[in-house]
């Protein structure tokens, strides 16, 4: 009866050791997939447990975890990413190779002009001859009672 007891407690003893090695920190680098170069400052969150956490200067993360779960990692200028924990992700370093976002603008000319700078340019010329008289002086012509021509 002993013998059994030693058995099942054993046996208790290595699913509970079994359960608490199924959790622990993932971890690794968030690197640039073209470059090889660390992705700083990049968001990893555990969406199962909300953790969040972030990369540091070198571009290493660690967050807690738990096998089965779903851990996002994001960054501006790049696509986020997602990893399902595993046993193995937990043991060992987990290397994150996020692609660029690239977003592309519309081309415009530089050297054409557009219909606002048109009508700019247009209205220059046409006022033209008031712009390049002299500066009346309101004050002064109000005063005086002179027309402002003459002021």
């Amino acid at each position: 009866m002993a013998g059994i007891i030693r058995k099942l407690l054993f046996i208790y003893f290595l699913l509970l050791n079994l359960h608490s090695s199924a959790q622990g920190y993932l971890r690794g680098r968030v690197l640039d997939s073209k470059t090889d170069q660390v992705v700083q400052g990049a968001t990893v969150k555990n969406l199962s447990k909300d953790k969040l956490n972030q990369s540091d200067q070198g571009g290493n993360y660690r967050i807690y975890a738990a096998v089965g779960d779903l851990v996002i990692f994001s960054s501006a200028g790049y696509i986020s990413d997602s990893v399902r924990v595993t046993e193995v992700s937990l043991f060992s370093p987990l290397n994150i190779y996020m692609d660029r976002n690239i977003v592309l603008l519309k081309e415009i000319n530089l050297g054409e002009w557009n219909s606002y700078q048109l009508d700019s340019i247009s209205r220059r010329e046409e006022f033209d001859d008031i712009l390049k008289k002299r500066s009346v002086n309101l004050v002064a012509a109000a005063e005086t009672g002179l027309p402002m021509d003459l002021a």
